[in-house]
């Protein structure tokens, strides 16, 4: 079995899981967990930020890994801008 193959299973297994009624109730837990719809930033907490955005990528994963296109740029890119915004300065 190739990657894309593997990738693809992988994909319409979070679709199966996360359209069925327990998966939306699931899903709008995580989201409301951690902060999805709000700001993860944490003034003056850079650990807190860092712990609080992780959360929200798990969200933002589970939701690219449904979408029918592959997205795999679109979340390497995010993953990058993240990491140079928190990296330390100086």
């Amino acid at each position: 079995m190739t990657d894309t193959s593997n990738e693809e299973i992988i994909r319409t297994a979070y679709r199966e899981c996360f359209t069925s009624k327990s998966g939306e109730l699931v899903l709008n837990h995580l989201m409301e967990t951690f902060d999805f719809w709000r700001s993860t930033y944490s003034p003056g907490q850079h650990d807190e930020s860092l712990i609080r955005e992780g959360g929200r990528n798990v969200v933002l994963l589970i939701l690219a890994l449904m979408r029918e296109e592959k997205s795999r740029e679109a979340v390497e890119a995010r993953r990058s801008a993240i990491e140079e915004f928190f990296r330390p300065r100086g």
